[in-house]
């Protein structure tokens, strides 16, 4: 099933969130797996359109609050507090207020269940089929960066709320600049710096192919499940089949879909395998994930991958942590449910290619995917000889 899907993905020009585009590439999802037998259901959400626009009023807020602090300390204390909640809020994926206040469309999740649906635990695949857009910040020469950007804002977002809170409680006269004034100047203008950032994705940004991300990752998925459906099944186990939208806009898609599923779900028996950019690099388990905090894969799935990986042929296939950007399984994992994600990784522990122009078919390594799907198989034939109470 990988070439079918590949290349069925990858023949449209992209797949961007929110777009009739993205809705193509559900409809063809869903046709593909009514052929392999499950049961589908195409599941409608609305999600805002970019991220960009989120973040470029984080960034933008924090600048205003550190302006006008300058004029009112209290007001300016007060806006940067509001603002790092909503940034702590977006990282953590508590809550997303901002996401109604930007632009907004139509997407959807595709649902495929295995039937007859037999057994006390589930196994929910998972891979999402939207695309990004080329940004400065992922070009080759600074995705490397990512994550210490990241840490770098979250210095400034400190920071700013120390020197105006020095400030509020200090009374400082701003009739005169201080060294206070001038130290602010710095997240000041990194603020603006990565507004400036989100602007030029809207403005300048080019939707990709999306080969790797993750037309590459829905091909493994569906493997997976058409060799469980060839398979008769898991003993003991359901299995689902969930590639999710707008995954490229905070993972909209599976948000959509634990508000939708999630009170059905028992967390202990619940295992989520997510597979996202496997198409050029070394294949990785992820072992923990999320960039303001790290929550760690369940250790039962890592048990398994480890031992796994010390056998042949799969020496070479590592776990290492992911937290130069957020994953499907971000969403389930700080909610309580088991998660595990695969991964290519390049030697500074990022995909390639990633929201470039160069995520096309030509640069997936098909022989990467296979190794992946059976790496992946083979831990799924190991937790169902032992499952978790």
């Amino acid at each position: 099933m990988l070439d079918p899907i590949l290349e069925g993905l990858t023949a449209l020009p992209h797949r961007s969130s929110t777009t009739a585009a993205e809705k193509r590439a559900a409809d063809f999802l869903a046709e593909e797996l009514k052929k392999l037998g499950l049961a589908v259901a195409v599941e409608p959400f609305t999600a805002p359109t970019t991220f960009s626009w989120i973040y470029f009023i984080l960034y933008g807020g924090f600048a205003l609050a550190i302006l006008i602090h300058y004029f009112s300390p209290d007001l300016g204390g007060l806006i940067a507090v509001i603002f790092a909640a909503l940034f702590a809020a977006e990282q953590l994926t508590w809550w997303s207020p901002l996401s109604y206040l930007v632009p907004r469309g139509p997407s959807q999740n595709v649902l495929g269940r295995l039937e007859p649906e037999a057994g006390d635990h589930l196994l929910i695949l998972v891979a999402h089929y939207d695309t990004s857009k080329t940004a400065l910040a992922f070009s080759p020469g600074t995705v490397r960066y990512l994550r210490p950007l990241f840490l770098v804002s979250l210095l400034m977002i400190v920071t700013a709320l120390l020197g105006i809170g020095v400030d509020v409680i200090g009374g400082i006269d701003h009739r005169t600049w201080t060294g206070l004034d001038y130290l602010l100047l710095a997240p000041l203008l990194y603020f603006l710096y990565g507004a400036g950032l989100m602007l030029e994705r809207e403005v300048r940004g080019q939707p990709v192919q999306g080969a790797a991300d993750n037309a590459s990752g829905v091909a493994v998925a569906v493997e997976l499940a058409s060799r469980i459906k060839e398979a008769g099944g898991l003993n003991g186990w359901k299995v689902w089949l969930l590639l999710t939208g707008c995954e490229e806009v905070g993972m909209a898609g599976m948000s959509a879909f634990l508000k939708a599923h999630g009170r059905e779900l028992d967390k202990t028996r619940t295992v989520f395998l997510n597979f996202d950019n496997l198409g050029q690099g070394r294949i990785t388990y992820v072992t923990n994930e999320g960039m303001l905090k790290r929550f760690p894969a369940d250790p039962e799935l890592l048990r398994l991958a480890g031992e796994i990986s010390r056998q042949e042929p799969f020496e070479d296939v590592q776990g290492r942590p992911f937290n130069a950007l957020t994953l499907d399984t971000l969403v389930p994992r700080a909610r309580g449910f088991r998660v595990l994600s695969f991964m290519s990784l390049n030697e500074h522990g990022v995909p390639w290619p990633w929201h470039w122009h160069d995520d096309v078919l030509e640069n997936v390594d098909r022989e990467d995917l296979d190794r992946a799907a059976e790496f992946a198989w083979n831990l799924i034939q190991r937790l169902i000889q032992k499952p978790a109470a």
